[in-house]
């Protein structure tokens, strides 16, 4: 009787790859392994997010806006909310699961613009990726304070009550709105 150990039986079912094979440098999939491996400079601001307690204008709000930037530019910002009541007996817990959604929804948000990113550090092969990236460059751009005003200004002389009520409904729903369609949204109005 044979009683020698196999350290690993093969199934007939998957086929035996020799590991070596990405190892090797002219294999496409390790070249652009290695082009994707780096340090990522992150930075992660945490800071009540006081315009969603504002609108909510609840008690018990607890509120997280995180903003992930590389070096000056925003990546992303994700916002986490819990509302505590009086039978909640787990503050500090509740209050952290906010602050931690925050980070996992600024995260999330800003793969997308990395990836954005990457493009545009790479010559674009097409004028088409060229419009994707200029783009994403503009979406990211948040709305600056005389944007608001003036379209809020806008809503206010030249709507009446029905359509009033969907542009206050976008802004309130909308709460980082960026420049690009606050700018559409401008156009818009003036053209009425």
């Amino acid at each position: 009787m044979n009683t020698t150990f196999k350290p690993m039986v093969t199934s007939p079912y998957q086929l035996i790859q020799d590991k070596t094979k990405l190892q090797n440098k002219e294999n496409p999939i390790a070249s652009e392994v290695t082009k994707n491996v780096g340090v990522l400079n992150l930075s992660l601001t945490i800071q009540p997010d006081t315009q969603t307690m504002n609108l909510l204008n609840q008690s018990g709000a607890v509120a997280y806006l995180c903003t992930v930037k590389q070096g000056e530019t925003i990546l992303g910002q994700g916002r986490g909310l819990v509302i505590l009541g009086p039978t909640n007996r787990y503050i500090e817990r509740s209050c952290r699961s906010s602050y931690s959604a925050s980070i996992i929804d600024s995260i999330v948000k800003s793969v997308k613009t990395l990836d954005a990113m990457h493009f545009t550090n790479k010559e674009p092969t097409s004028t088409k990726a060229i419009e994707i990236t200029r783009g994403n460059e503009e979406l990211l751009k948040p709305s600056s304070p005389k944007q608001l005003t003036f379209l809020k200004k806008l809503i206010d002389e030249n709507c009446n009550s029905t359509t009033r009520v969907k542009y206050i409904n976008y802004l309130t729903n909308e709460p980082r709105l960026s420049s690009l369609k606050c700018s559409q949204l401008i156009a818009e109005l003036l053209n009425k």
